[in-house]
């Protein structure tokens, strides 16, 4: 699945880390509505069809000290571990842990959800999930096992000897019943074959292809005949996608990268019409209720400036300069703002169109234009799609209007 680039490389929803659940949601998002632009970001590597990760017995060499697939988390050492530095091991690789791991099939007793005390989230309502996820091929008619889900377990056509006397030993000494299930979500205290998952017995593994079943194979890869469902690998997301204007990446790269406190904006809704200081209506509103989207940058790089002087009269007199947008990456985090707050209002309840006056002015025609609405848009409707007009538009119509936040001048008095 390569990465050919959408128009403008925008998406609809982008998944920081291609693992396991990301692979799952996407896949399935993807499946229920194709035309939504997804994109999944993963540091790893790709893992369709790549002996490593489909072959069950290649599955250990994931693990070498030399492996590029998982991560080695080195932990501070412990005088509880006689001061050794424990290493933990994560999947780095598209699909995540599910291709690398050893696909042990087990699943928790039924009150471990139950004790989370979540309403929504309880065991009764994530059985139906988990059937649903599943084609369980080790038994039939099992009553909390799913048989047609697109995730394959089976026995892995691995049984071998030792398995059996472990078995046979562990009942008769240990006088425990043996059972064929202890992932019904109920039985426990027994002695089943999942106590010896790597000798034989329930893995995530095609009975009838003896190939492993994960997550970016059955939820994403399978998918490669759309192109909205895309997967780049080799890319490490430290925050958020930034969709601005290119001019802005050198100041996100100096300042905000690696400072993941440092706000880039602030949105706001203001439950009354605000019109802008310097755009005061031409007409008088009808009487009607209104909200308003606000946004604000806290770090903004001009840089303005106050000299005091003595005016031809005597009097004291400021020179005052603001040296508001003055440097061009300043304008581009309200510009995003814009977009992004009307696209929030727009999927509100409460949204009933626009106000051209608080607005930009548009071109005649564009799609950008505001207008009257019975409603809002649904959660999933596309965004508005901006012309470079509309883009010139948006950036006089913040270079008219920018101001202060006021914020500033009553922080020593509120303190």
């Amino acid at each position: 699945m390569s990465h050919p680039i959408l128009s403008e490389s925008e998406f609809d929803i982008v998944f920081a880390g291609g693992g396991t659940t990301a692979c799952v949601v996407a896949g399935r998002l993807a499946a229920y509505d194709p035309s939504l632009r997804i994109l999944i970001l993963e540091a790893g590597q790709h893992t369709l069809n790549k002996p490593i990760h489909v072959q069950p017995s290649q599955c250990r060499f994931n693990q070498a000290p030399t492996s590029t697939t998982v991560t080695f988390n080195i932990g501070n050492p412990s005088p509880h571990l006689n001061g050794r530095a424990p290493i933990v091991s994560c999947g780095r690789c598209v699909g995540g842990g599910s291709c690398v791991n050893s696909m042990v099939y087990t699943r928790a007793p039924a009150s471990d959800y139950d004790d989370w005390g979540v309403n929504g989230w309880e065991s009764e309502n994530l059985i139906p999930l988990m059937k649903k996820l599943e084609t369980y091929e080790v038994q039939p008619d099992r009553p909390t096992h799913g048989y047609d889900g697109p995730i394959k377990v089976s026995s892995g056509e691995c049984k071998m000897g030792i398995a059996y006397e472990f078995i046979q030993v562990g009942t008769t000494y240990h006088k425990r019943q043996y059972v064929d299930d202890t992932d019904d979500l109920e039985t426990c205290n027994t002695y089943s074959s999942i106590a010896i998952f790597w000798l034989m017995y329930k893995r995530y593994i095609d009975g009838t292809t003896g190939m492993r079943s994960d997550a970016a194979h059955h939820y994403v890869y399978n998918q490669a005949h759309n192109p909205n469902l895309q997967v780049w690998d080799g890319k490490r997301v430290k925050r958020e996608l930034k969709a601005m204007d290119p001019v802005f990446q050198p100041r996100w790269k100096e300042f905000f990268q690696d400072r993941p406190d440092k706000a880039v904006a602030i949105f706001a809704p203001f439950a009354r019409y605000v019109p802008p200081l310097s755009r005061p209506l031409s007409s008088i509103l009808h009487p009607r209720s209104y909200m308003s989207a606000s946004y604000f940058t806290l770090y903004p790089l001009s840089v303005g400036s106050v000299h005091i002087n003595i005016t031809e009269n005597g009097k004291e007199g400021m020179d005052f300069t603001t040296g508001f947008l003055d440097d061009p990456s300043d304008i581009v985090p309200l510009d995003f703002g814009y977009k992004k707050t009307r696209e929030i209002f727009r999927r509100m309840a409460s949204y009933r169109g626009e106000v051209a006056a608080g607005h930009p002015d548009f071109p005649e025609g564009s799609a950008a234009a505001c207008r009257e609405a019975s409603g809002p848009v649904d959660l999933d409707a596309p965004d508005i799609v901006y012309t470079a007009e509309d883009d010139e538009a948006i950036n006089k119509f913040h270079r008219d209007i920018v101001q202060t936040a006021w914020h500033s001048v009553c922080a020593a008095e509120l303190s």
